[in-house]
Formats: C-alpha cells, sequence, structure tokens
C-alpha cells in the first residue's frame, strides 16, 4: 500500500500503537520527493482531520509540517496537472474558481489581496455585466462599453487608472463608488454571475492550514465516543468558560470563517454581514469550541436574531451553519465539512445545542421536513431522521410520529432491522423537535406575518410603504411615550422602523400597561444595541407582546 493509503486507513484508529504508526508514515511521507496528484488530494483531508484530532504533540507537529510543506509541491506538479486535479478543492496554492457574492468578494479583496481576480471566459451573461456598468459609469464612457471591438475584459483593463489593481478589484471599485446601498450593489452585482478566480496563494488560505489559537490541545488518546448524550441534561450543564471577543479579534474569527468556507467554495448569508463587534467564543470542553458572530445592526431581521456559527475542534474549523433565533426557538442544523463527517456529530449537537441554550436562550430546538428528509435525497440516504429521533427529537406530524413507534418496536424485535428508503420517506413529512421549555415555546409563523403585514399596508395605505412607515413611527412613539429619539443611536433609530408597521398592527397596544410599555421599549432598543444577544430573551419574557405576535400569525 501506498504510505498516503495505509495512513487513511489508519487516521481514525487512536492509541499508542495508531500514534506511533502515524508518525512513522508522516516522517516517510514529509521526506518523498514526490507524491502522485491524487495522493496529495488525499493526504491534504487526512491532514486537516489529523489537525483536529491529533493523537499527541509529536504527530500534531508533523502534520502542521507536512501540511506547511503542500504550497511547495503544488509549485512543483507539471503543468496542468494542479488545475485538473487540485482546482477547487481547497489545497494550498491551488485555485479556486466560484461566483462569489458582493459582500463575501469585498472582504475577499480586503483580507487576501490580490489573490482574486474575474475569470472573464467564464463570464456566461456579458450583457448582464454592461448593463451593470452603464449604471455606474459617465454617459460618454457607455460608447466604449456598446463597441462591439471590444471585450468586456479589454474594456476593464483599458478603463483602469490604477495598474497594480486587478480587474476585479477595478470592478468592484465601480460598483463602490456607485452610490448606492450596500444591499442594493449586492443585488446588481449578484445578478452578473461573475466567476471569480480565488488563487489560495497567501499562507492560511489553504483548508489544512486554517486554525484559531487554543490555550490547550485536547489530544486524541482513545476511539472517537460515539454514545448517545443524555441531551436535556447536557444543554443543562454549565459551559465551562464563554469570552466576547474584542471587535479586533472578531474581526480575525471572520477571517478564519471566510477561509474555510470559501476555501471550499460555500456561502452563507449571515456572514456576508458579519459584525466584528458581536462575536462570541463558547469553550465546550473536550476540545470543541462554538463561535456565534452576529449581523451588523442595519442588516438585522425584525423579529429574528440571526447568527453565523463555527464549530471548532482544538482550533481547526469543522463545521458551520446560520442560527435564527425567535422567541426562544432555534431551527437546528449543523454542516460538518466533508473530511470530519462520521466522527463525534453526536457530541458535536449536543454541545451546539448546549451553546444557543445557556447564550441566546433557546429552549426550542427544531427541523424542517426537508431537515428530515422531504424533497432531500441526501438526508434520506443517510438517515436523517434516525438521527434525531435518537438524540431525542420528536415528530409535530401525529402520523408520522406513530410510523416511529411502530418501527422503533420492530426494531426492539429485530436488531437487525432497518426502516426501507419508502419508510424513510414518508418519516420525512414532518417537523421535528426537541422542547425544553416545558411547552410554553413554540416557532412562528413568520410567514403568515409578513402576509398580514402586507395586507395591512395595502388596506391601511393603499400600498404606499413609505406613508405606512411614516405615520407607523410616529403612532408607536406616540403610544409608547417616545417624545424624543435625540438621545438613540442610529441603529436603535432603525429598530424602531423595523418594529413600528408590526406594532401597528397591534390593536390592543394603546391598553397596555406603562410597565408594558417601556418593557417593549427595551426590547426595541437592545435590536439596535451592538449585539443581539439580549434582545429575544427580553422579547421571550415580554408576555403581552409574545402573545400579540403569535396572534398575527394567526
Amino acid at each position: 500500500m501506498h504510505p498516503v493509503d495505509r495512513l487513511q486507513a489508519l487516521s481514525r484508529s487512536f492509541g499508542r500503537g495508531a500514534a506511533r504508526q502515524k508518525l512513522q508514515l508522516l516522517e516517510e511521507l514529509d521526506g518523498a520527493e514526490r507524491l502522485p496528484v491524487r495522493k496529495l488530494a488525499v493526504l491534504h483531508d487526512l491532514l486537516c482531520f489529523m489537525r483536529a484530532y491529533p493523537d499527541g504533540e509529536g504527530v500534531l507537529e508533523r502534520v502542521v509540517e507536512v501540511g506547511g510543506s503542500l504550497r511547495e509541491r503544488v509549485g512543483e506538479l507539471p503543468d496542468g496537472e494542479e488545475t485538473a486535479a487540485l482546482a477547487d478543492s481547497g489545497f494550498p496554492g491551488a485555485v479556486n474558481r466560484h461566483p462569489f457574492s458582493y459582500p463575501t468578494v469585498r472582504r475577499l479583496l480586503t483580507s487576501f489581496p490580490g489573490c482574486c481576480d474575474v475569470v472573464f471566459d467564464e463570464l456566461e451573461e456579458q450583457c448582464a455585466l454592461h448593463n451593470a456598468l452603464v449604471l455606474f459609469v459617465t454617459n460618454n464612457e457607455c460608447q466604449g462599453l456598446d463597441d462591439i471591438r471590444l471585450t468586456m475584459d479589454e474594456w476593464a483593463a483599458g478603463s483602469q487608472g490604477d495598474r497594480s489593481l486587478s480587474n476585479l478589484e477595478h470592478l468592484v471599485a465601480i460598483f463602490e463608488g456607485s452610490g448606492l446601498p450596500l444591499e442594493q450593489r449586492a443585488f446588481v452585482y449578484d445578478q452578473c454571475g461573475i466567476p471569480v478566480r480565488y488563487h489560495l496563494a497567501e499562507p492560511g488560505t489553504g483548508r489544512c492550514e486554517l486554525a484559531w489559537e487554543v490555550d490547550e490541545i485536547r489530544f486524541q488518546r482513545r476511539e472517537i465516543s460515539r454514545a448517545q448524550p443524555r441531551l436535556a441534561r447536557e444543554i443543562a450543564r454549565p459551559l465551562p468558560r464563554l469570552r466576547l471577543l474584542t471587535p479586533a479579534r472578531g474581526e480575525r474569527l471572520i477571517r478564519l470563517a471566510d477561509a474555510a468556507l470559501c476555501s471550499r467554495l460555500l456561502e452563507i448569508a449571515p456572514l456576508m454581514y458579519a459584525n466584528p463587534a458581536d462575536a462570541t467564543l463558547v469553550e465546550c470542553g473536550h476540545g470543541l469550541r462554538v463561535a456565534l458572530i452576529g449581523v451588523v445592526p442595519e442588516y438585522r431581521d425584525t423579529l429574528e436574531s440571526a447568527y453565523f456559527f463555527l464549530i471548532l475542534k482544538n482550533g481547526v474549523p469543522i463545521g458551520y451553519g446560520p442560527a435564527s433565533v425567535c422567541l426562544g426557538c432555534c431551527e437546528m442544523g449543523i454542516n460538518l465539512f466533508p473530511e470530519f463527517r462520521g466522527a463525534e456529530i453526536r457530541t458535536i449537537y449536543a454541545q451546539f445545542m448546549r451553546s444557543l441554550h445557556q447564550v441566546l436562550g433557546v429552549r426550542y430546538f427544531y427541523l424542517t421536513s426537508y431537515g428530515m428528509g422531504e424533497g432531500n435525497p441526501a438526508a434520506i440516504r443517510t438517515g436523517a431522521f434516525w438521527f434525531y429521533r435518537k438524540l431525542g427529537f420528536r415528530a409535530t406530524n401525529p402520523e408520522v410520529e406513530a410510523l416511529a413507534r411502530r418501527e422503533e418496536q420492530k426494531m426492539a424485535a429485530d436488531a437487525a432491522y432497518r426502516s426501507d428508503v419508502k419508510t424513510l420517506r414518508a418519516l420525512s413529512h414532518t417537523y421535528a423537535y426537541f422542547d425544553i421549555s416545558e411547552g410554553t415555546c413554540l416557532p412562528l409563523d413568520l410567514g403568515a406575518i409578513g402576509m398580514r403585514q402586507s395586507r395591512f399596508i395595502a388596506e391601511r395605505f393603499g400600498g404606499d410603504r413609505r406613508r405606512a412607515l411614516r405615520s407607523s413611527v410616529a403612532q408607536v412613539r406616540r403610544l409608547l411615550g417616545v417624545r424624543s429619539i435625540r438621545g438613540w443611536t442610529i441603529p436603535e433609530r432603525r429598530a424602531l422602523e423595523l418594529y413600528a408597521p408590526l406594532l401597528a398592527m397591534v390593536p390592543e397596544l394603546p391598553r397596555w400597561s406603562a410597565r408594558d410599555k417601556r418593557a417593549l421599549l427595551r426590547v426595541i432598543r437592545s435590536k439596535g444595541a451592538r449585539s443581539e444577544r439580549a434582545v429575544d430573551q427580553l422579547a421571550s419574557r415580554h408576555a403581552r407582546l409574545s402573545q400579540a405576535l403569535r396572534e398575527l400569525a394567526g
């Protein structure tokens, strides 16, 4: 067997003997003059896993050393071989191609200057980019854009003032100078589908190089536990440590998250508008940490508090996802990176839910039917329903719950019995939940509230949304006794504008007690605070507000 194949066979075994063999194989691979490119790709994934789950100090040091040598090996490959085998892999020094969104592109250009450019040959809709640029350049320049003798890359090269800029940096500078709000710039740019060439040239951009500094490494001395956690008790167990990061360290954490996702051609909405002033690192034990990063105030939702999360094992990013909290409820879902799947997913879920409960006050965890497998072949294939069922989640659909119990009886009678694909599909037609609120929490139907808001504006204001906003803000300020907002911050004022159209639909608001109205003002101003951590818990404790929202949702 090739040393890489032997290391792969051994990578998830632990103990003194396994550690000794891993160290020997890593030394052998470090000394190898040349490795086949496909073995390099496998080795890269193994190094990612072994850095997160190191057997001991010696193995970890060697893993980092071998990982650090991969950039040199890319340069030694024959021309064209790297493109074929390592492109889009996140391999150090290789190239990724992806139509990254505007907010992500802006941050990549700042974090890793010189690493990104446009691939004009792969731009399928040059007309879309042409039409976007026409909005932003002077009238006479449009003649150059319309000149059929010029290709788009020739126009871009000829219109640059600073020759040190890449074409992508030049295009982004044009968008930035448009004067449009960020969300409008992002919308226009994203319609163009601009393919970006992201060269992972800078150390710290390759997947196996990514790690957050930690005080102590948790070495894997024995086999990884696959025991089912006692979920309710684990969620309630106090956390070892909670760190609120400074904005500077929050910015470094966001940069790590960008590198982890962009190296895998991934993006996610809360990270696009991440707030470095609202970054929390939760120490969970077992070498696990959960990073929770909020959204900047100008892109927050009214009722949901949106967070991006990054799961770290010994500082290595191993998974990510969004977490949106509303009245103590949060939809579940962790996206583990492929090289870390099949290890300690049950422990990871338990610690993530523990973090959400103790940091953000979540008491009701749920998954949609898609997460259960409805319209999701991957979830059917992996038996997602039974994974969550064994964790303690239960079906909201009574028919599915009854079917699950019948299947459990068959499993109890026959240890070899497994639900077939047809049954798994039948089990998928449900939401699933894990409730520690004793029945006091239930997800809001936000779509129903949104539709009711549209009807309210249409019926009361003839669809004039500007007039609806002005009138609602004035009405809510009067009812809550807010004579002046001179002492309010800009984010607090925006929060008032978010809540006002919603509160204007609450018929009982004029009859709320003075105490309830003061508490409502605290909720509103918390939505505009530096961090959203407190707002949902304040809203959850406000009985009149919670009841009003549930009535609006029908």
